[in-house]
């Protein structure tokens, strides 16, 4: 991760607070529906989806907000890094 810059390996971050927030707690509801019903194909694609969310609210960063070139993140989520402790006798 670039430092400060939101960054990581090239790919800016496109999510913002609120979105990664919402993201997280849909892929937890989606995971209780995911254990409380049986087996079947709408049960993998809704852990699929669970999946998919929480690595996406976990990396700040989504794909298809890639692709459509859309982004929520502002410049109030962008957090700067603390500078690194100077070294000793300097």
């Amino acid at each position: 991760m670039l430092r400060g810059t939101g960054e990581v390996i090239g790919m800016k971050q496109n999510l913002g607070d609120a979105d990664r927030a919402g993201r997280m707690l849909i892929a937890g509801v989606l995971t209780i529906v995911f254990f409380a019903i049986p087996r079947s194909t709408a049960n993998t694609v809704i852990g699929l989806a669970a999946v998919a969310l929480f690595v996406t609210s976990l990396a700040g960063w989504s794909p298809l907000y890639f692709v459509l070139r859309r982004s929520t993140r502002s410049d109030k989520d962008v957090k700067p890094l603390p500078a690194p402790p100077a070294p000793p006798g300097a």
